[in-house]
């Protein structure tokens, strides 16, 4: 899968997901750069609706990603963006895709 067919897929997830309090979500690491290999894992952040703030939970965040990670058959690192550490964000941040 390419950077352009995994945007694309992801992009069909933006309905459930933000029923589920995503709000928006972003594509970074190697797929972002469109240097995967088959080996590659797919690194997503992602923001929570303000009014799913008090009620997402890391179970919430660990469903998610195991669903992705079931429907794309890849490992899927996912993680909310305001938790990127500052090292990781900046580097992150520059290969950073929107998805919705």
């Amino acid at each position: 899968m390419n950077r352009e067919g995994l945007v694309e897929a992801l992009r069909s997830f933006e309905q459930k997901l933000t029923r589920e309090g995503i709000e928006h979500m972003y594509l970074f690491g190697s797929f972002a750069r469109d240097e995967a290999t088959e080996l590659s894992d797919i690194d997503l952040a992602f923001d929570v609706l303000p009014e799913f703030e008090m009620k997402f939970s890391l179970i919430d965040q660990a469903r998610i990603r195991r669903e992705l990670s079931a429907e794309l058959n890849r490992k899927i690192d996912f993680v909310e963006r305001s938790y990127l550490r500052p090292r990781i964000g900046a580097s992150a941040a520059t290969d950073m895709i929107r998805i919705f």
